[in-house]
């Protein structure tokens, strides 16, 4: 990743943005997603004990040894060190809670368990939540499951795979997918071809989340790529990640928001 160019890319998306609080958006479905999704602020209780967990880990110095499949990086890290650079952000993912729980979706697929925190938001939104996560490096997964065990929650299936060889095997365990999150291969490419698998699986109310969009030139090229593809009604990006909806009831619209 180079930083000065992610930092263009995200003064760009500034410079591009329209207020996050959904005026401007006309849809009825879209503002009501902007104004008490997007921004909604209210603190559930399952957020505190994944919270708590998350700062238990920010001291562990227990070397995690690499095996990373999307960004590159091949020196073993800390797992203190995978909190602070590479977990989804607390915004991030209590967003993604909001959107399993406001519209009750069941069938959840994250591409990227990493240390298992995500993970936890995406399967306590809701218990009859199915929640599949897929994780190349071995010792991520193992950390994972223990935590999600130590939060006790039952409802997630850990992969631990190369996406590239399980995803289409692990896409026939779901009839329909509600909600994914691609957070693995942060190059064009592989989200393409992950994208192109899991549209398959889309409905009518299928919320796709792209997290960082914004990572490089590459990947901001599949994020615009993707966001094209006739299945997709209507997309917002924001500084960090992008959101892409199937609805055909939708204008074909492209918002850019701060969150």
């Amino acid at each position: 990743m180079k930083i000065f160019q992610r930092i263009k890319l995200i003064l760009f998306h500034v410079f591009k943005s329209r207020n996050t609080f959904g005026f401007g958006v006309h849809s009825p479905f879209l503002f009501h997603f902007t104004k008490f999704v997007l921004n909604e602020r209210h603190h559930y209780y399952d957020f505190g004990k994944i919270e708590h967990l998350r700062k238990f880990l920010e001291s562990k110095n227990e070397l995690v040894p690499a095996q990373d499949f999307g960004t590159g990086q091949q020196q073993n890290q800390t797992i203190a060190n995978i909190v602070h650079y590479s977990l989804s952000s607390q915004k991030t993912s209590r967003l993604l809670y909001r959107i399993i729980s406001t519209y009750k979706f069941v069938n959840v697929l994250e591409l990227g368990t990493s240390l298992g925190i995500n993970t936890a938001y995406l399967a306590s939104a809701s218990s009859q939540v199915k929640c599949v996560t897929i994780e190349g490096n071995k010792h991520l997964a193992k950390l994972a499951d223990s935590h999600l065990k130590y939060l006790g929650i039952l409802n997630t299936t850990i992969v631990s795979e190369n996406i590239d060889d399980c995803l289409s095997q692990v896409l026939q365990k779901f009839d329909t997918l509600d909600l994914v999150f691609f957070d693995a291969n942060h190059r064009s490419t592989p989200l393409i071809n992950y994208f192109n698998q899991c549209v398959s699986k889309i409905n009518k109310n299928s919320i796709f989340v792209v997290d960082d969009v914004y990572w490089s030139d590459d990947m901001h090229y599949g994020w615009n790529l993707i966001k094209k593809h006739p299945a997709v009604s209507s997309s917002i990006c924001t500084q960090r990640f992008g959101l892409l909806f199937f609805n055909n009831d939708l204008a074909k619209n492209h918002f850019h928001m701060i969150f």
